[in-house]
This record gives structure tokens, C-alpha cells and sequence, in this order.
């Protein structure tokens, strides 16, 4: 068996303007989330509702997630979750967010415009506003208006001061948030991903573990709190069951694969198998990324001493123009005189 001296290729993280330091752009792959598969919404409880809504937002499914957000409104208005999901997904035509912002507001006259069950539904409403100076403004009168339980729209403050840059301030209006309201999934969120755009990953740990508490099927989350705990941390077995959960929500999403692979390399007693099965399912979704070939050659050289195979997929690397040109050459011609 050839050994190398060099690693299997990672992907990047994906959320935060400050990304790991990982070689492999993001290609996102989408699981199917098909009308005809989802379970019918009576045969679940309001849990299992919203997460049957989120699993096809995650996969991408916007439509699809905002018609089952929709649907259970029509019969549990009080399901905030639903409110946030239908916001989330609302659709990009004027119409469509109209009559979503007519039924908040209906929602928020039935539950009293000052109570503080109304909160987050005008949180909400603001959120459907394209103009983010007027929606900016209007978070702060509703920040100043109610002191006690404004943590919905100081979490939304830190969303608009993000997107203009300014992640200093996000990142105390997040943590206010999130300190005042330690259930506000969408404070931690912000937190963690505000903490990687000031490149600070391992701050940003606790607040996606604290995150993943309330939305444990996030990919996204559940795929940089792995990188960080394999990278900043060197902690793979840490990270190898936040990998498998995102593989179980987008079974073909690229880069998952490659890092669950890598990530099942790393643990102390390997499962060379299952990486295999990573990184052949990589390449066959992604036959012309160059990395995925060299992960193949990798794993056929170091770990399954099959030499032949090694030689193809790391030829095939060559071919699309992989960046490690010489250094694979070289790999190649050892494996050929060994053989």
C-alpha cells in the first residue's frame, strides 16, 4: 500500500461571510421532498408538521415547504413556528406575500396588537417589507415601544444590520436575543453565523449546539458545527453524527458526502467502507469536480491498496485540471512502480 503525504480534500463551510479555511466550493444537491410523499397533515401533531414543512425547506423546496406551512395555519393558527416557516418561504410575487401580510394581520388583531403574544407576528409582518429602511425602523420603534419582551425584533435588527455588513452590531443584537429568550431558535442562528462572518468559529460552537437544540435537522448548522469541530477542534468523533444527521436530511448533497467521508477516515477505528460510499456517490453526482477523484484516489491508494483503481481516479483528476498537478503525477508514477 502507497501511503501519502497528503489529505483528503474537505468542502467549505457554507453559512457566514468568514468561511473555514476548506478547499471545495459549496455545490448544494437537493433531496427530493415530492408533494406525493409527504405524509398527510391530519395524521400528525403540530410537532411533526412543522417538521415535516422545514424537511422540504431545507431540501429546498420552497414552494412545496410554504403550502405545508400554509396548510397547517388553516387549521392551527396558533402554531407560530408555521407563521415563521410561511414568512420564510413566502413567494417572491407581490400577490402572494399580500395575502400573507393580510393574514398576519388578521392573526395579530385576534391576539391584541400590544400583548406579547403579538410580537413576533408583527416581527413577522415587518419581515414581508422590501424597503429594509423602513423595516429597520420600523424594528426599532418596536424594540423601544416594548423593553420586556422585544427579543423577536432585536433579532430581526441583527438580520438587517448583518446584511449591510455591520456584524459587530448584529452580534450584540442577537445575543440579547438570545439571552432574553433562550428558546428563539432564530437568535442562535443568527449568532453562530455572525460569529463566523468575524471569523470567530469556535465562539460560534455554543450557539449552534444551542441552535441545533431547537431546529436539530438544520443541515446547514449541523454541517459547520461539524467543520469546526473537525477543524478548530480536531475533535472528528465530535463531529461524525452531526455529518450523518445532515447526510439523512440531503442524502446527495455533495459536499456533505465528501466531509462525511473524510470525517468516518479520521475516527479511531475507520470505517473505509462507508468513506468509499461517501466519495463514489460524490463523484457520481459530481463526475466533473476534479477534488472528488482525487478523495477516490486517496482512500484506493492509503486505505484499500488497490493501486489500478487509485491510478484511474487520480488520472481522472489530472484530466479536469485538478490544482495538485505535479504532486499527483509524481503519486501516480510511485503507484505505478510499485505495482
Amino acid at each position: 500500500m502507497q501511503t501519502s503525504s497528503t489529505s483528503i480534500v474537505q468542502a467549505a463551510s457554507r453559512l457566514g461571510s468568514a468561511q473555514l479555511a476548506f478547499l471545495v466550493l459549496a455545490t448544494l444537491g437537493l433531496a427530493s421532498c415530492a408533494a406525493d410523499d409527504r405524509p398527510r397533515l391530519p395524521e400528525l401533531n403540530a410537532s411533526d408538521q412543522l417538521a415535516n414543512a422545514r424537511q422540504c425547506q431545507y431540501q429546498g423546496r420552497t414552494a412545496a415547504a410554504h403550502g405545508l406551512f400554509v396548510e397547517i395555519l388553516r387549521s392551527q393558527p396558533d402554531v407560530l413556528g408555521a407563521w415563521e416557516g410561511a414568512v420564510e418561504t413566502a413567494p417572491d410575487d407581490d400577490a402572494g406575500r399580500a395575502e400573507l401580510d393580510r393574514a398576519l394581520e388578521a392573526r395579530i388583531a385576534s391576539v391584541g396588537t400590544s400583548t406579547p403574544a403579538a410580537m413576533p407576528l408583527l416581527t413577522l409582518r415587518l419581515e414581508l417589507t422590501t424597503d429594509l429602511a423602513a423595516r429597520e425602523k420600523a424594528l426599532y420603534d418596536l424594540v423601544n415601544a416594548h423593553p420586556s419582551h422585544n427579543a423577536w425584533p432585536r433579532t430581526a435588527l441583527g438580520t438587517v444590520v448583518a446584511s449591510r455588513g455591520n456584524h459587530r452590531a448584529a452580534l450584540r443584537f442577537f445575543a440579547e436575543a438570545a439571552d432574553d429568550a433562550p428558546g428563539l431558535a432564530r437568535a442562535w442562528s443568527g449568532l453562530a453565523t455572525t460569529q463566523m462572518a468575524l471569523g470567530n468559529e469556535l465562539d460560534a460552537v455554543p450557539a449552534y449546539e444551542r441552535y441545533l437544540r431547537e431546529r436539530p435537522r438544520d443541515p446547514q448548522a449541523l454541517y459547520n458545527l461539524a467543520l469546526i469541530l473537525v477543524q478548530r477542534r480536531q475533535r472528528p468523533r465530535d463531529a461524525l453524527p452531526y455529518l450523518e444527521r445532515a447526510n439523512q436530511v440531503l442524502p446527495d448533497d455533495v459536499d456533505i458526502l465528501t466531509n462525511l467521508g473524510s470525517v468516518l477516515l479520521l475516527q479511531n477505528d475507520p470505517d473505509i467502507k462507508h468513506a468509499e460510499r461517501c466519495f463514489v456517490r460524490a463523484r457520481d453526482l459530481s463526475p466533473q469536480d476534479p477534488d472528488v477523484h482525487y478523495n477516490l484516489g486517496v482512500i484506493y491508494a492509503d486505505h484499500l491498496d488497490q493501486d489500478a483503481k487509485a491510478i484511474s481516479s487520480f488520472e481522472r483528476y489530472l484530466e479536469l485540471g485538478g490544482s495538485g498537478q505535479e504532486r499527483v503525477r509524481a503519486w501516480i508514477a510511485e503507484l505505478k512502480k510499485g505495482s
